[in-house]
Formats: structure tokens, C-alpha cells, sequence
């Protein structure tokens, strides 16, 4: 169940200057292409588990790297409140509460260690030969 088409138009975020943007297309479009590339659609957004399913290393490590700095992103929960993005809902990326608009929020500067670090991720599973 290719989804070439979701994953091109969410990698493009990368090129619209807003690293929120950029970090959340691309994480997108790497659960996209891992779900593609699993024998059967998982359910969720844990894109963590789907890299740990391939068994790389490599992956392994960027994975554990990305919860570390997914974790240290404050958003705004479904109640309104204030809470750390849960690695697994990756999704709660979209309601980051910026330093721009929160004191003590995140900053672009580590929304972009996330897009490098999802980057690097991209990188590998092209070298695996994963659809990305």
C-alpha cells in the first residue's frame, strides 16, 4: 500500500523554513514509508517501535536520540494543559508551544536538532531500501 504521493508532500515541509514544519512532515513521512515497508500496517504513530523493528543499529541509536529531544518539547495537551510530547504520539508535535509564544517553550534551534536527527534517519533507510 505505496504511499509515494503523502510522503513527497510531506518531505517538501523540509523546504518551508519553519522548523516546526519541517520536523513534522518529515517525521510523517517516515512513519508513512515504515509502514509501507512493514509486512502489515501497524496501528499509531509509534514510529520509534517501527524503527526498532528493523533491527539496525544504526536506526536504533538515531531512534533513541530522537525520543531524547521529542521529549523535551513542551505542548499544549487535548485538556489545554501543558505536557512534554510523548515520543510515541509523535503528533503532538503540531501543538509545540514555541518560546515565541510560551516562556520556557522549545526553540527553533531544537526543533531543527530534530529535523537533522530525522534527516539522518531518512539517510539509513534509503540505504536499507526503504521508500522514502
Amino acid at each position: 500500500m505505496p504511499h509515494a504521493m503523502n510522503r513527497k508532500a510531506f518531505l517538501s515541509a523540509k523546504n518551508s523554513g519553519e522548523p516546526l514544519m519541517a520536523a513534522y512532515g518529515q517525521l510523517v513521512a517516515t512513519e508513512l514509508a515504515l509502514k509501507d515497508h512493514s509486512a502489515v500496517w501497524p496501528k499509531g504513530h509509534d514510529v520509534l517501535k517501527l524503527l526498532d523493528d528493523l533491527n539496525d543499529p544504526g536506526l536504533t541509536s538515531l531512534g533513541a536520540l530522537l525520543r531524547t529531544e521529542l521529549s523535551a518539547v513542551p505542548c499544549t495537551t487535548i485538556a489545554g494543559g501543558a505536557a512534554m510530547v510523548r515520543p510515541e504520539r509523535y503528533p503532538e508535535l503540531r501543538y509545540t508551544q514555541h518560546q515565541n509564544d510560551h516562556p520556557g517553550g522549545t526553540t527553533d534551534a531544537h526543533l531543527l536538532k530534530i529535523v537533522q536527527i530525522v534527516e539522518e534517519m531518512i539517510i539509513q533507510l534509503r540505504n536499507r531500501g526503504v521508500a522514502i
